[in-house]
């Protein structure tokens, strides 16, 4: 989806939504919808890109709305930053061969999923979630800058007591050596997303009005533990509920999975149906055998989505998911094929206390 495009896109599924803050639930459904609706009406990728920054005074909020992207990401569920610019990647046999070995390694991480169990959350320990994204955001003007967020949870083994949520920038946005813009490239996160929050069951202020989380109120981007066992145990017929939840295409099937377990809530049996459903996608094939992602590898099963593949990443020793990717196809924006345009690695653990880090 081109820029002019994706700004009609953007606008249709977006205009109930004007200040965040003051999003109703109705908007929120119908700014999902109809956002879906207009990225399955091309077969262009939707990228990243924003308006250049002004290289002296700052332009009023209406006018420069850097992260207008993220905030999109987020009406539909999906927090897609990330990249490293500096790696680039291969892509490893044919279609049909790469298309089993997918399905191969997805069935193997299935039995490691239902063989490890996964550790108990006692009562007054939390379940600790680390997600680390970087990304490359384009402006329409050219140029690339790339910056990072980390953004750490923590869950009660109670999802109705407190949680607690922080989230912080990695450092300054850069332009991408080679894609330099004028001036210094603006963060790709809102202000409001940066800080720290608590609230029970997740409900943090950052939220929109009407589309706060509830732990009554489970679906595919908040997987209460009731959601997740209401799910079919039958692969076929999980799949068949993606593929009817997320229109779009495969593609758009393996992300929206992807970002589902990021949650670090899916339980190992569920993670396990879970793989055995993505190995239904038609067009998923392996993408790479060693992806490189916050100094953990795994193997990346991929979608080829217009310029770019979208890719989750499994370690094939444990059979656990470690995040997601998305690596250029074609060269677009000046960015080349195997650049690494958005990646998201996610770490689980328990933690004896709210705030408290693991040590490994």
């Amino acid at each position: 989806m081109r820029d002019a495009e994706l700004n009609r896109a953007l606008d249709a599924g977006l205009d109930d939504l004007a200040d965040v803050p003051e999003m109703t639930e109705t908007a929120f459904q119908s700014g999902r919808d109809r956002l879906f609706a207009a990225m399955q009406a091309t077969e262009d990728e939707l990228t990243i890109t924003q308006e250049a920054p002004a290289p002296s005074a700052p332009r009023p909020q209406s006018q420069h709305r850097p992260g207008r992207w993220l905030v999109a990401a987020a009406a539909v569920g999906v927090l897609t930053v990330g990249a490293l610019v500096s790696q680039t990647v291969t892509f490893d046999g044919s279609s049909g061969e790469a298309h089993a070995r997918a399905v191969e390694t997805l069935n193997k991480a299935a039995e490691l999923a239902t063989a490890n169990t996964d550790p108990k959350i006692a009562p007054g320990q939390f379940r600790y979630r680390a997600t680390r994204t970087e990304g490359i955001t384009t402006y329409q003007s050219g140029g690339a800058s790339t910056g990072g967020v980390l953004q750490e949870t923590w869950i009660p083994a109670d999802e109705r007591q407190v949680w607690m949520d922080r989230r912080a920038n990695l450092g300054k946005e850069k332009w991408v050596p080679g894609l330099e813009g004028k001036g210094e490239p603006a963060s790709s996160t809102p202000r409001q997303l940066l800080g720290e929050w608590r609230a029970p069951c997740g409900d943090f202020d950052y939220f929109a009005v009407g589309s706060r989380k509830s732990c009554d109120k489970g679906d595919w981007y908040n997987p209460t533990p009731e959601f997740l066992a209401a799910l079919p145990k039958d692969p076929k017929q999980l799949y068949e509920k993606f593929v009817a939840s997320f229109p779009g295409g495969d593609a758009a099937v393996v992300t929206s999975v992807g970002s589902l377990l990021n949650s670090g809530r899916v339980p190992a049996d569920i993670r396990a149906t879970i793989y055995r459903a993505l190995a239904l996608v038609p067009s998923l094939a392996v993408t790479a055998d060693v992806a490189n992602l916050d100094n953990r590898k795994g193997t990346a099963l991929g979608v080829r989505q217009g310029a770019e593949f979208r890719e989750i990443i499994i370690d094939p020793a444990n059979g656990q998911y470690i995040g997601e990717r998305s690596v250029m196809a074609e060269t677009e924006y000046g960015l080349k094929p195997g650049t690494v345009r958005s990646y998201s690695a996610v770490k689980t653990a328990v933690v004896n206390g709210i705030g408290a880090v693991p040590t490994s």
